[in-house]
């Protein structure tokens, strides 16, 4: 399929915006300006212009924004990581149901100052300066911006997506590799296909595929250039294609070549293991929730 010119505008304009805040914060010498889950936002609402995620513009500044805010201030405590994470889950859902929101890509901005453990407040003002300019981008794209109907939320979602993390996070807690308890990307894809009203096999297969694909191009390319502009500049072009041979739209893909940059250096060791581990673990449940409740109706 060919793209269109306004498709290969929007995604050079994407990339300049998301290489230009890896440049910063090389010059600034501080990784907390680099933030991975904005190469997710821009990619699915000035790339792939995902409907419910662009529904109601002015939420693309205030979620991310909010549930950062959260994860920030859960990491101050002097608490246990995997227990920092169990909190920050909680407090986003509940925000979240508060909010009427399923802007799954919010998950991501509240649990990477605890992942990366950011103290500095250079991370939030970099949350607030990147969710803005996302959602600058999607009303000067769209013009006059179109505020949805309020739809009805299964709020059940949020607790299925809190107590199986709950689970996973224990068990990785248990046997002594809480850093494998969440790879935002991960997560951010477990929570929006939890929101869908289907799930077919073949997009749980080429998801988990892609997702673990991505962070193995990723963490390939970072191992032998140490180099966080080469990492990125070279990643985003592969993945791009990579999901066009999938036939595919995952966001969250888009988030690896970053994320290998920022995360410590025990957890981006095993990054495309873990990823693969926990993209198969929630992934499959969530499908095989999803055809329980078909085969109930049917």
């Amino acid at each position: 399929m060919k793209l269109s010119n306004k498709i290969i505008k929007k995604t050079g304009m994407g990339f300049l915006v998301l290489i230009l805040m890896v440049f910063i914060a090389i010059l600034r010498a501080d990784r907390e300006i680099i933030l991975p889950e904005i190469a997710a936002m821009i990619a699915g609402m000035w790339i792939y212009e995902e409907p419910s995620w662009i529904n109601n513009p002015y939420k693309i500044f205030f979620i991310p924004s909010g549930t950062a805010i959260i994860g920030f201030i859960i990491n101050q405590f002097k608490i246990n990581y995997s227990l920092k994470i169990i909190l920050s889950a909680t407090f986003m859902m509940m925000f979240l149901m508060v909010t009427r929101s399923t802007l799954a890509t919010s998950l991501a901005t509240g649990f990477l100052p605890i992942i990366v453990n950011a103290t500095e407040f250079s991370f939030l003002i970099a949350i607030f300066i990147t969710t803005f300019i996302v959602m600058m981008g999607v009303l000067i794209s769209a013009g006059q911006p179109k505020i949805a109907a309020k739809q009805p939320i299964n709020y059940l979602n949020y607790f299925i997506f809190l107590l199986l993390l709950i689970i996973w996070v224990g068990f990785t807690q248990l046997i002594d590799h809480a850093q494998m308890g969440v790879i935002p990307p991960v997560m951010v894809t477990f929570f929006e296909v939890l929101n869908k009203p289907k799930y077919r096999f073949d997009l749980l297969v080429r998801q988990i595929f892609a997702l673990s694909l991505a962070a193995l191009i990723s963490w390939f390319i970072f191992q032998f250039t140490a180099n966080w502009l080469v990492t990125v500049t070279l990643a985003l072009p592969l993945i791009v294609l990579m999901l066009k041979f999938l036939s595919l739209k995952l966001p969250a893909a888009f988030v690896f070549p970053f994320l290998i940059i920022v995360l410590p250096a025990n957890m981006a060791q095993v990054l495309p293991l873990s990823t693969f581990i926990l993209a198969t673990i929630f992934l499959s449940t969530t499908y095989l929730l999803k055809n329980q409740h078909k085969n109930s109706n049917g």
